[in-house]
C-alpha cells in the first residue's frame, strides 16, 4: 500500500478492521486494508494500530484518549503501534514511544525503523528493532526485528522447560529440581522482575514443544506472576490448543519425598508449600477451576470441591496464598486472587465487607485440625531468605470485626500459634480478566527444528518463522517523529465493560454476569490497584470467575460491585439539608476516612401483635416463605440468631414477600399506595415488618439506581435542597451499568447511607439490590436535563438523610462510571418495574428535613 501524498487536503482518520486499528487515508480501500491485515494475529490483552499515512503521526497524538477507551474496553495492556520510527531515538536521548507510553498509561510496543507487515502475520523492521516501553518509565527493552519475537526456551534438567520473553540474564538454582509428576510437559514462564513471554509467544512454544517431545499434555508454572496472571495465560492456551491445560500453584519440584509445590522467592529461594495446587483449564467449557488441594499425609484425593472441612454454614478453602475461611456460596473474588508471600501463608477469615461475629472464633481450632502440615521451612524476614524453622499461618480478617469479636480473634490467635495481622482491606475485588480467544500457533515457514537436547544448560532461542524474502505487502512509512512536547499527566479514561462472562464453580453450576470496568490512568498501576476516585476497578456485579479465568465456588445472589471510597464523615459543625452551604474556608476542612462509628444498637422488633398479624395474613403459606426466610440467613450470618422471646423470622418473611414481589399480603402498587395514604390495616403491619426486617440487613453505602414510572418527565418537584420522605419503601440497583427500560423518563441516582441490601432473599445471578425502609428521607442534590446525544434521560441526584452527608462528589463519581457504559452495553434486570417508583409523589416540605438519627446497624457493608 503506497502512503497518501503529503500534500492531501483530507486528513486520514484512525479506523477498525477487524479486531485492529488503521490509521489510514479516507479514500483508503476498506477491502485491502483487511486484506492486508488479515494474516496478523489478534493477540489477548493487546491491542494493535497501523499506522499507514504519511500525517499519522498528528493522527495519532489526537486519539491518544480514544486509544485508551478502545484498550480499556478490550482488556488490553499493551499498544502495539506498527508506525515506523516510531521507538527511534530523537536527537535528546528519548523515544516517543516512551513518551506514549507515559500518557497513555499503557505498555507501548513500537519500531525504530520502518515496519512492514510479512505473509506469515508478523511485523517486520529490518535492520531496526521493536521496543517494549513501559507506563512507568524505565529504560525501553529491545526485542528485535520482529513482532512478536520468539520466545526463548531453555530446556530444564528435570525434563521441562522454562519459557521467557528473552534471554535471561542469571538462571535461579532452584529450576534444575522442577519436574512434574507423571508424563506432563512442564513449562515454567517467566523470569523475576521480569515480563511474561505474550499469549502468542506462549502458544507457539508450547506447540513447539509439545510436538516435538510427544507429550500429550501441558502443565503451566507461573512461580513469580500473580495469580490472575496464570489463570489468564492457561485460559488462553487451552483455547488455542484445543485440550486441557493443567496449572500449578508455585513451582512443581521433586526431592528425596516425591513431588510437590513450592512457593519461590523473587531471588528463588523455595518457600512454603500451598494447599491449593492445581488448576484446570477447559476448552469446551471455556473454564479455569481448581482441582487440586494438599491432603494430609496418607490421605487420597478426593474428587468433590476443592475444600477442607469447616463447620455449618462455612467453608474452608485453599486460595494461592494460603486459605480461606468464609460462609458458603461467598462471591467475592479479591482473596482469591491475592498474591502469595513465600515467607508465610495466611488464613483469612470472613467476607470483605460483612461483619465476622464472635461465634466464628469457637470453630478456629477444629478448623485447624484437620489442615495438612505446612511442610517446609518459610524464609526468614527480608532481606535474609535463610529458613527460620517451622511456617506458622498469619490470620488476617478480611471480613470486619466489631470490637469484642477483634478481640476474640486476638485471643484465639495467641492460643492456636497463629500471627494475628487483624482487619485487612487490600483483599477486595480485583479488576476482571477479559474473556481472551484462542490464539493460533504460527507454522513454521520451513522444516520443523530438531528438538534441542534434554539436558543442555545454555538458552535456546526458537525461531519459529522465518521473515519471508522481500515480502513487503503493507508498507507503513512515516518520517522520523518530530519531538514530542511532554505532555501533562492525562487524566483517567472510564473504561466500557466488556461482554458478559461465565462464572464457573467447582461443583460444576455456572451463571452469567456483566464483566467489570477498569480505570485507564496514566500510571504504571496494575488493574487490581485503586482508581483515581478511590474506588477498586471493578464492577457491578463482580463475577467470581471471567471466562476462563477464575476458579470460582458457588456464587451467593448477592454478587457484590466494586468498591466507592469509603463514606467520609462531615466536620464538626457540617449543614444539615436545608441549611446554607459552607463558605470556601470551611469546605476546606478536613474530613476522616470513614464514617464516625453508629451506635451499636439491637435492630428494634416489631410488636408481637403485628408479628401474629402477618402470620395470620399469610395463613398456611407462612411456614413455606418462613423455611425460604431461613435459607437467606444462612448466606447473612451477621444476623442477630432467632429466639423464642423475639422471633423475627415474620420481618424477614416481610422482606423475602417484597423482594420477591409475591403479592400477598399485598402487591408493591397496593404497599405503596396504603403507605401514602397511612391507612391501617393489613398493608400497614406488612410495612412495619418489613421495616423491621430491613433493619437487620446489613447496609449499603454508596450508588443506587432507581427510576420514575413510565411517561414521568416533570422535574417541577424536585429542586435542588428539596427534601423528599417518602413513605413507601424504595427498591434500587447498585450495578452501574443496569438498564431499567427504555420507557425511562427520570432517573433516580441516589447516594445510599442506610439502604439494606436485600439480594441475598433473591435467586442466583440477580442483580445486587438495596431497599430504603418506609418513611426514608432523600435530598435533591442537583436536576440534569436528558441528553439526547448520549441516549440519557432525564436525571435527579439525591442524598439519603442521615447521620452521614457526604460529599456530592462521590455521586458523580458513580455516575460517571454509569456513564462509562454505552446503553447498548448496559444489562436489564429481569423485572426492571421493581425499581420504578414516584419519589416525591407523596413528599415532605421542601427544605425540612425529617430527624437524623443513624439508622441502627447489624453490619454495615461498602460498595464491594
Amino acid at each position: 500500500m503506497t502512503p497518501p501524498a503529503s500534500g492531501t487536503a483530507e486528513r486520514s482518520t484512525l479506523r477498525a478492521v477487524g479486531p485492529h486499528l488503521v490509521i489510514a487515508p479516507p479514500d483508503a480501500e476498506a477491502a485491502g486494508l483487511a486484506a492486508a491485515l488479515d494474516p496478523v494475529r489478534a493477540e489477548p490483552g493487546t491491542l494493535l494500530l497501523l499506522a499507514a499515512a504519511a500525517d499519522a503521526a498528528p493522527v495519532l497524538l489526537g486519539s491518544l484518549d480514544e486509544l485508551a477507551r478502545t484498550a480499556a474496553a478490550r482488556g488490553a495492556g499493551t499498544l502495539v503501534l506498527a508506525a515506523s520510527g516510531l521507538a527511534a531515538t530523537g536527537p535528546d536521548g528519548r523515544r516517543p514511544a516512551e513518551q506514549l507510553a507515559r500518557r497513555t498509561g499503557l505498555t507501548v510496543v513500537a519500531p525504530d525503523a520502518v515496519v512492514s507487515v510479512g505473509e506469515d502475520g508478523t511485523l517486520v523492521a529490518p535492520g531496526g528493532c521493536w521496543w517494549w516501553c513501559r507506563p512507568g518509565g524505565g529504560p525501553a527493552e529491545a526485542l528485535g526485528e520482529r513482532w512478536p519475537a520468539a520466545a526463548t526456551i531453555t530446556p530444564l534438567s528435570g525434563g521441562g522447560f522454562w519459557v521467557t520473553a528473552a534471554a535471561p540474564d542469571t538462571r535461579p538454582a532452584v529450576l534444575d529440581r522442577a519436574a512434574a509428576p507423571g508424563a506432563a510437559l512442564l513449562l515454567v514462564v517467566g523470569e523475576p522482575d521480569g515480563r511474561l513471554p505474550t499469549a502468542v509467544q506462549l502458544a507457539n512454544a508450547t506447540a513447539l514443544l509439545l510436538d516435538t517431545v510427544g507429550a500429550d499434555r501441558p502443565l503451566l508454572s507461573l512461580p513469580w506472576a500473580e495469580p490472575v496472571d496464570l489463570i489468564e495465560l492457561a485460559a488462553v492456551l487451552a483455547s488455542s490448543l484445543g485440550r486441557e491445560v493443567r496449572a500449578a500453584v508455585g513451582l512443581p519440584i521433586a526431592d528425596a519425598t516425591g513431588h510437590r509445590t513450592v512457593h519461590l522467592a523473587a531471588d528463588g529461594t523455595p518457600g512454603w508449600e500451598p494447599y491449593l495446587t492445581e488448576l484446570s483449564a477447559c476448552p469446551v467449557r471455556r473454564t479455569v477451576t481448581a482441582v487440586g488441594r494438599r491432603t494430609r499425609p496418607g490421605a487420597p484425593q478426593d474428587d468433590g470441591p476443592v475444600r477442607y472441612p469447616a463447620f455449618p454454614g462455612w467453608e474452608l478453602e485453599p486460595v494461592a496464598a494460603g486459605l480461606w475461611l468464609h460462609p458458603e456460596g461467598t462471591a467475592a473474588r479479591g482473596p482469591r486472587l491475592r498474591r502469595p508471600d513465600p515467607r508465610q501463608p495466611v488464613l483469612l477469615i470472613g467476607d470483605p465487607g460483612r461483619p465476622v461475629t464472635e461465634d466464628v472464633w469457637a470453630h478456629l481450632g477444629g478448623v485447624l485440625a484437620g489442615l495438612p502440615p505446612l511442610g517446609a521451612a518459610p524464609l526468614g524476614p527480608p532481606p535474609g531468605p535463610a529458613p527460620v524453622g517451622p511456617p506458622r499461618l498469619a490470620l488476617v480478617v478480611a471480613g470486619k470485626p466489631d470490637v469484642a469479636s477483634d478481640a476474640v480473634g486476638r485471643f484465639c490467635a495467641r492460643i492456636h500459634g497463629l500471627d494475628w495481622l487483624g482487619p485487612e482491606g487490600v483483599v477486595g475485588p480485583v479488576a476482571p480478566v477479559p474473556v481472551p480467544g484462542p490464539v493460533a500457533p504460527v507454522a513454521p515457514a520451513g522444516p520443523m527444528a530438531p528438538a534441542a537436547p534434554p539436558f543442555v544448560p545454555g538458552p535456546v532461542t526458537v525461531r519459529l518463522s522465518e521473515p519471508p524474502a522481500g515480502a513487503e505487502d503493507v508498507t507503513a512509512v512515516l518520517p522520523l517523529w518530530p519531538e514530542p512536547v511532554q505532555p501533562p499527566a492525562a487524566p483517567g479514561v472510564p473504561a466500557v465493560p466488556p461482554g458478559p462472562v461465565t462464572v464457573a464453580t467447582t461443583s460444576g453450576a455456572a451463571t452469567t454476569a456483566p464483566a467489570t470496568t477498569t480505570a485507564v490512568v496514566a500510571t504504571a498501576a496494575r488493574p487490581s490497584e485503586p482508581g483515581a476516585d478511590g474506588s477498586t476497578a471493578g464492577a457491578e456485579p463482580v463475577p467470581e470467575a471471567a471466562t476462563e479465568t477464575l476458579p470460582e465456588p458457588v456464587p451467593t445472589p448477592e454478587p457484590a460491585p466494586a468498591p466507592d471510597p469509603q463514606p467520609a464523615a462531615e466536620a464538626a459543625g457540617a449543614p444539615r439539608p436545608g441549611a446554607p452551604e459552607p463558605g470556601a474556608t470551611a469546605a476546606a476542612a478536613l474530613r476522616p476516612e470513614a464514617p464516625a462509628p453508629l451506635p451499636d444498637e439491637a435492630a428494634p422488633a416489631t410488636a408481637a401483635e403485628d408479628r401474629a398479624a402477618l402470620v395470620a395474613a399469610l395463613g398456611p403459606a407462612y411456614q413455606r416463605w418462613a423455611s425460604r426466610a431461613d435459607d437467606a440467613t444462612t448466606r447473612l450470618p451477621g444476623l442477630r440468631s432467632f429466639t423464642d422471646d423475639d422471633d423475627s423470622r415474620p420481618e424477614l418473611v416481610a422482606v423475602l414477600l417484597h423482594h420477591t414481589d409475591a403479592g400477598v399480603p399485598a402487591g408493591r402498587a397496593e404497599l405503596a399506595a396504603a403507605a401514602r395514604a397511612g391507612v391501617p390495616g393489613p398493608p400497614a403491619v406488612y410495612l412495619r415488618c418489613l421495616a423491621a426486617g430491613l433493619r437487620r440487613l446489613p447496609s449499603h453505602y454508596g450508588g443506587v439506581l432507581a427510576a420514575a414510572p413510565a411517561g414521568r418527565t416533570d422535574l417541577a418537584a424536585y429542586v435542588p435542597g428539596t427534601v423528599l420522605t417518602e413513605p413507601a419503601p424504595v427498591s434500587g440497583i447498585t450495578a452501574a451499568g443496569a438498564d431499567l427500560g427504555a420507557d425511562v423518563g427520570i432517573e433516580f441516582a441516589i447516594w445510599s447511607v442506610g439502604g439494606r441490601r436485600t439480594s441475598a432473599f433473591g435467586e442466583p445471578g440477580e442483580q445486587p439490590t438495596v431497599v430504603f425502609a418506609p418513611g426514608s428521607s432523600f435530598e435533591v442534590v442537583a436536576v440534569e436535563p436528558p441528553d439526547a446525544d448520549a441516549g440519557r434521560p432525564a436525571r435527579v441526584l439525591l442524598h439519603e438523610v442521615g447521620a452521614i452527608r457526604p460529599a456530592p462528589e462521590r455521586l458523580r463519581t458513580w455516575l460517571g462510571r454509569r456513564d462509562a457504559v454505552a446503553p447498548a452495553d448496559r444489562i436489564r434486570p429481569a423485572a426492571p418495574d421493581r425499581f420504578r417508583i414516584d419519589l416525591g409523589g407523596a413528599a415532605g416540605p421542601a427544605g425540612e428535613p425529617p430527624a437524623t438519627g443513624g439508622p441502627s446497624e447489624e453490619g454495615r457493608t461498602g460498595e464491594s
